[in-house]
């Protein structure tokens, strides 16, 4: 007994499945988590390395160079880049997705380890950790006084406020910028050192020496023991000054006689501000499993309770919020599907002209949508951007099943069967179609595990909740709609006026199609051309149309990069900045920014470049959007003497890389040729049109003091290239010599000369060391001094030394632009450069090849499960001429509109293969049917036609209907999502209306050929 009958016969049975499915789907429902994109991790592996002292080139001999060589031969690496700058060596290993990214850390830190020994002996121990997605504030504060200082602020932050937002559920991290932690300051003056006769390692030692705590031990008596602890750590910065640093004839020589005492900060190469305000930044990292919106919402409501609590002077606001797109973005989804749904129901009404009816194939919806949720909660995937996306566009599909069996359950009834037999007999008609056309939709996601890159595995959740929803969506087909059809259906009698005037008008319809569609089937030749002509359209189309990454969001917010000169100063830096922030204070559009000067994963940020994350108010309340805003900002910005701004919108897909859109790499092994011939290719990049901001990342103008040591006069004079080292560095970098308690907590002592005797290179010379025999020693006996420009940054890329060109768009797709620059790369440089791309821009080329084998793949397996389903190699050709005829209508749509072919379009072209195909196989399985029986082919087209008009045109209606509200492209995030619902919609439609006669005609003159493969051949007789 087939699956529908047995629903018919045993209702209660049919029910009781759905209401399992509708049970299983709330508890998955209520179990799975919220955030912006799928959970998915990138097997990517940092090695962070400080070098104290070390200027990018030696950072990239003695650090980087040793450690690229180490981790190259670690297995599955991808793209193995580098940066050497001022005392940091940072190396970013990308992996196959394939490779744990547990593993990969456990064996770049196995190779790391085996040349730690051939690093130099006063290097930083190397980090070394993964790059996490999650890994990333989805909340900032601002925490700000007018009276308080940075350093009370601080001392807050990290006290009190970073324990008390750690509690919260789903709290990861909390991280604090711009901090100013307390640190005794010992600033020595050189003069009144060399007039003493000291040198500087003199006073390191004596705040080593004289500032401990020493555990005695224990004093034992028969009944009682006590612990002695020697208590001789420096209790107040008046006993720093009295500190005895040495005796001269006697003569005690104290701390404060040679430098000068104070409470200051532990790091003074860092600023920060909230909207021109000073501040301490807190930063949210939510648990990688954690549910975004619950998060932000349990911060946001103890931030209103920590700021009831603070001092009237102190504020505590939000300075950034991720969390507010995404609730934003998902809320848009869901009323997208919502009003789906209600689109969906009155078109099977209208067709349909009675409510009870229209219940049947609508009970689909929710218990499609709630199958689906088991099976996210199943996968462990989460109700994201994407997932919801897949259920939105699956709405008008998932009634489809459904509306085929209630429009042949309804036919039956309306010609005078029983509505039991009705339902049986309609299911059992239109059955193999159904399956037939769920079954090609849902192969074509099974290519999707194909797609390289991030975005393959971003897009895995997107195909696995379109499957799993239509293949709900079938079973609900084949079960609890023909038992509702068998229960609810009944003859119409005296339909209303409405019902009346639709139908005349539908039959007029009819009639007309079935005129034009037998002038078609006697004049082949003239559709067989049309259809070869709208073939040649497509791919011109294809040629016209712009290629991007995905398209810009108006996500609420930009970030600004500042760059001053090489070589400026903190003060001057923030001078320039200033102006910045000031014109940004100016624009109606922003309401929060939030600027940072030194930032820097590792602490040792550049004094002359700045940050600045930039908030709007809501895109509802203002007149300007983002793009307005960022080229307005941009004009402005550049108008500002003494600093550049780079102006660059938040990306919402993960590209691979933080920077610009376009990143165009360049490599030579000889140096010079490569900074010549990347400056000319810069030079001519900033003529493309759409380029804005171009820059590169090679500062050959980075201000150096190269020190050379002779080493024969230091070892006569019995000093060590390692004591001048060390005394340059306490003297001139500042060196943390010890540490102070104050309270409960403990700070660094750091030692360092007066700002006024370390302005100028030749005031090295005048320091002193002290030689083996004690006597002390000028630096200028021992070291000469030059002054030089040197790389401010140095970039490896696979290992050898290249240079980034990077820069923003503006009205330029990012392929256009590529193509561009190939071309000028291919005229400017000479032999011997290579080329590469990175970040979104190799992102993008590498999900455009795969996409584009993944569209074939699918078109492949659509035909390989339909010659099996039709048993016949010649059907599937004439199903599959609709996928042409809906790309046509999906690339027009996009070249009218403006928009491009990007990854969200692209994806939208693979989900067309499965949809277009269900009119075909609706008109040829009819027509078969009939031929199957003996009705001549042309009679057999046209009756096919005409009886799946209604269906077609109810599934066709309702699919563009559900889609509509994507396509619309309205709310946050709508910029991405808008392209998908358009190539659906439009392909749809479009394949609708020339397949009603492409279609037929194709099938009408490949049906000898069918008959002529099918013909079973007669075996041979035994006599013969």
């Amino acid at each position: 007994m087939p699956l529908w009958e047995l629903s018919v016969r045993r209702p209660v049975l049919a029910t009781v499945l759905s209401l399992a499915i509708v049970v299983l789907g709330a508890i998955g429902w209520s179990r799975l988590s919220v955030r912006e994109l799928p959970d998915v991790e990138v097997p990517t592996v940092s090695v962070l390395t400080v070098l104290p002292g070390g200027s990018p080139e030696v950072v990239e001999k003695e650090v980087t160079e040793i450690l690229e060589e180490a981790v190259n031969t670690v297995e599955g690496i991808r793209v193995l880049s580098s940066s050497s700058a001022d005392e940091v060596s940072q190396i970013t290993i990308e992996f196959e997705l394939d490779r744990s990214i547990d593993a990969a850390v456990q064996d770049v830190r196995d190779h790391v380890a085996g040349v730690r020994g051939e690093l130099p002996e006063e290097v930083e121990e190397p980090v070394v950790s993964k790059n996490d997605l999650d890994d990333q504030a989805i909340l900032w504060m601002s925490l700000n006084s007018e009276r308080a200082s940075l350093r009370e602020l601080t001392d807050y932050a990290e006290n009190a406020l970073k324990e008390r937002l750690q509690r919260l559920p789903g709290v990861g991290r909390v991280l604090i910028g711009g901090r100013k932690r307390f640190a005794v300051r010992v600033r020595v003056d050189a003069d009144r050192l060399a007039g003493h006769g000291l040198a500087i390692s003199d006073v390191v030692r004596a705040l080593d020496r004289e500032n401990v705590e020493v555990p005695a031990g224990r004093i034992e008596g028969p009944e009682r023991e006590f612990v002695v602890q020697t208590e001789a750590a420096l209790g107040s910065l008046d006993e720093f000054r009295h500190l005895r640093v040495a005796d001269r004839g006697g003569t005690k020589i104290e701390l404060g006689e040679v430098a000068t005492i104070e409470a200051g900060d532990e790091g003074e190469r860092n600023l920060a501000r909230f909207n021109l305000r000073p501040h301490v930044s807190v930063g949210i990292v939510k648990q990688s499993r954690a549910n975004t919106v619950t998060v932000a919402h349990d911060v946001r409501a103890e931030i209103t309770r920590a700021q009831a609590e603070l001092p009237p002077d102190q504020r505590l606001e939000l300075s950034f919020d991720a969390a507010t797109f995404v609730e934003e973005s998902i809320s848009e989804v869901e009323e997208a599907l919502l009003l789906a749904c209600v689109l969906v129901v009155l078109v099977i009404w209208l067709f349909l002209h009675d409510i009870q009816s229209a219940v049947i194939p609508a009970l689909a919806i929710p218990t499609s949508v709630l199958a689906t949720f088991a099976v996210m909660d199943l996968f462990g995937f989460t109700i994201n951007t994407l997932t919801l996306l897949g259920l939105a566009l699956s709405i008008g599909v998932v009634v489809d099943d459904a509306i085929i069996v209630l429009e042949n359950a309804h036919r039956h009834v309306q010609r005078g069967d029983t509505p039991v037999r009705a339902a049986i007999d309609g299911t059992g008609e239109i059955a193999f179609a159904a399956m037939a056309a769920t079954l090609t939709l849902v192969v074509v996601f099974l290519p999707m595990a194909f797609v390289s890159g991030v975005i393959g595995r971003f897009f895995v959740e997107f195909g696995v909740t379109v499957m799993a929803a239509v293949l709900a969506s079938l079973f609900v087909a084949l079960t609890l709609t023909p038992m509702l059809c068998s229960r609810l259906l009944r003859r119409e009698v005296g339909a209303g006026w409405f019902a009346q005037g639709f139908e005349r008008e539908l039959a007029r319809l009819t009639e007309g199609y079935r005129r034009t569609l037998g002038r078609a089937l006697d004049r082949p030749r003239a559709t067989v051309l049309g259809a070869f002509a709208v073939l040649a359209a497509t791919v011109g189309l294809a040629l016209i149309l712009g290629q991007e990454f995905v398209p810009a969001e108006d996500r609420g917010g930009f970030m600004v990069a500042l760059e001053t000169p090489e070589g400026s100063t903190l003060e001057h830096h923030d001078r320039l900045q200033w102006q910045v922030e000031k014109v940004l204070s100016e624009f109606p559009e922003v309401r929060a920014a939030t600027a940072f000067i030194g930032l820097s994963a590792a602490g040792r940020g550049a004094v002359n470049r700045g940050l600045i994350f930039v908030r709007l108010i809501d895109r509802r309340t203002r007149e300007r959007s983002q793009d307005e805003v960022l080229a307005d900002f941009r004009v402005r910005a550049a108008a500002l003497p003494g600093i550049r701004a780079f102006a660059t919108p938040f990306s919402g897909l993960p590209t691979g890389g933080r920077g610009k859109p376009l990143q165009f790499v360049v490599q030579s092994p000889d140096f010079g040729a490569l900074r010549e011939g990347s400056g000319r290719l810069l030079e001519a990049m900033g003529q493309v049109p759409g380029l804005v901001g171009t820059d590169t990342d090679l500062r050959i103008n980075k201000p150096e003091v190269a020190v050379s040591i002779d080493r024969d006069r230091a070892a006569a004079l019995g000093v060590e290239a390692g004591e001048i080292g060390d005394a340059l560095r306490a003297m001139l970098g500042g060196l943390p010599a010890t540490r102070y308690r104050r309270g409960n907590q403990r700070y660094d002592v750091i030692v360092q000369l007066e700002g006024r005797d370390r302005e100028l290179p030749e005031q090295i010379l005048g320091l002193q060391v002290r030689g083996a025999d004690g006597d002390l020693v000028p630096l200028g006996n021992l070291i000469q001094i030059r002054e030089e420009l040197g790389p401010s940054v140095v970039k490896h890329h696979n290992r050898r030394r290249s240079v980034v060109l990077d820069a923003n768009l503006v009205g330029r797709p990012l392929g256009d632009a590529l193509d561009d620059v190939r071309r000028l790369a291919r005229e400017i440089l000479p032999a011997g450069f290579t080329t590469d791309v990175a970040g979104e821009s190799r992102e993008f080329e590498a999900a455009f090849v795969s996409l584009g084998i993944t569209f074939l793949l699918a078109v492949v397996a659509v035909y390989l499960v339909l010659a099996a389903q039709f048993e016949s190699f010649i059907d599937p050709l004439t199903v599959l001429l609709a996928l042409p005829l809906a790309v046509f209508g999906a690339f027009l749509c996009l070249a009218v509109l403006g928009l491009t072919l990007n990854v969200y379009s692209f994806v939208g072209c693979i989900m067309l293969v499965g949809l277009v195909t269900k009119n075909s196989i609706l008109l040829v399985d009819r027509a078969n049917r009939l031929t199957d029986v003996g009705v001549e082919t042309r009679e057999a087209l046209l009756d096919a036609g005409v009886t799946r008009l209604r269906p077609i045109l109810m599934t066709t209606l309702s699919t563009v209907l559900g889609i509509l509200p994507i396509a619309l492209g309205l709310g946050a995030g709508a910029e991405s999502r808008r392209p998908l619902g358009v190539v659906l919609a439009a392909g749809v439609t479009t394949s609708m209306v020339l397949t009603l006669y492409v279609v037929p005609v194709f099938h009408l003159l490949l049906r000898p050929w069918h008959e002529r493969k099918t013909e079973m051949p007669q075996a041979p007789h035994p006599d013969a």
